[in-house]
């Protein structure tokens, strides 16, 4: 379905770098992802990520979507070192540009750090630094969203499984 919809808007002569295309590929990427087919999503979305960034910069409202989706597939793949660097980039950038309140700033602070949390190779500063993060996005998120909003579950969902690691590490687990 996706795909005749991007053959239609390519015969129609939309540029590949066109808002349009680059909405089909983001859907394509999201509906592979959910497919458990990562690696292939990973690819549609270093593109997106490659043309946002070269069309409408850094500090795009559509590139910080396409660096938050990078982000999570680099993630779930276990690519923890490209994940933390993208998320380096782009966060000064996103809080600049849309405020450090901007559900988009707040998932994407609540992504770097939880793949922080993620990353065996994390160190014990690396965790706590992860963990004044997320604190802060929390408290933020449930600020601007308020305590019955997913987005908060999420954040508090992800400040547990942290926390959990933190405990794990300082009682000389993994």
């Amino acid at each position: 379905m996706y795909e005749a919809s991007l053959a239609q808007l390519r015969r129609l002569g939309r540029s590949e770098d066109s808002e349009a295309i680059l909405a089909v590929q983001t859907n394509i990427a999201y509906t592979l992802s959910l497919l458990d087919r990562d690696e292939e999503a990973l690819e549609i979305e270093r593109t997106i990520y490659r043309k946002q960034k070269a069309s409408y910069g850094i500090e795009n409202v559509g590139t910080t979507k396409a660096a938050l989706n990078l982000s999570v597939t680099l993630g779930n793949l276990n690519f923890f070192e490209e994940a933390r660097a993208l998320a380096q980039k782009t966060i000064p950038a996103v809080r600049c540009a849309l405020g450090p309140d901007h559900d988009l700033t707040l998932c994407i602070r609540r992504n770097s750090a939880e793949t922080i949390s993620m990353d065996p190779k994390s160190t014990l500063a690396d965790l706590r630094q992860a963990e004044t993060t997320l604190k802060d996005v929390c408290r933020r998120t449930r600020r601007v969203f308020g305590t019955s909003h997913p987005e908060t579950a999420i954040c508090e969902i992800t400040m547990s499984k942290l926390n959990e690691t933190l405990a794990e590490r300082n009682s000389g687990g993994a």
